[in-house]
């Protein structure tokens, strides 16, 4: 199940992902589409976005991915696991990624109504 290197240069891969999508919700799904974009393809269809839900953990290589990755089984790895949730609650996406040396930022907006709720619960809490 190894991969083989490329007879032309370096190749170091980073993270193997593994996609579920409904066949319900595409009956046409190609390799193309996989290999674009998802969430455009979904837009594309009509379907509505609504948010994803995504975990971030910690995790040991299993073997299967330390051959994909070229890497020793028990080295730590990201898992993260990824759902796509349209607005009317279905998952459209599902996925899980295995990624060596992950790192990631995040902007968020500040959320005033967040904060205050927060600081009502703290304050009502002492």
């Amino acid at each position: 199940m190894g991969v083989p290197p490329h007879p032309y240069r370096a190749v170091e891969i980073s993270q193997v992902e593994t996609g579920w999508m409904p066949c319900a919700l595409f009956p046409e799904l190609n390799r193309e589409v996989l290999e674009d974009s998802i969430q455009s393809y979904a837009l594309r269809q009509k379907y509505r976005i609504a948010y994803f839900i995504t975990n971030y953990h910690a995790a040991a290589l299993d073997a299967e991915h330390a051959e994909l990755l070229h890497c020793k089984k028990g080295m730590p790895v990201m898992d993260i696991t990824s759902r796509g949730v349209l607005r009317d609650g279905r998952i459209f996406v599902y996925s899980r990624i295995k990624a060596v040396q992950y790192e990631c930022t995040y902007v968020s907006p500040f959320n005033k109504d967040v904060f205050l709720s927060r600081r009502k619960i703290i304050t009502e809490d002492a």
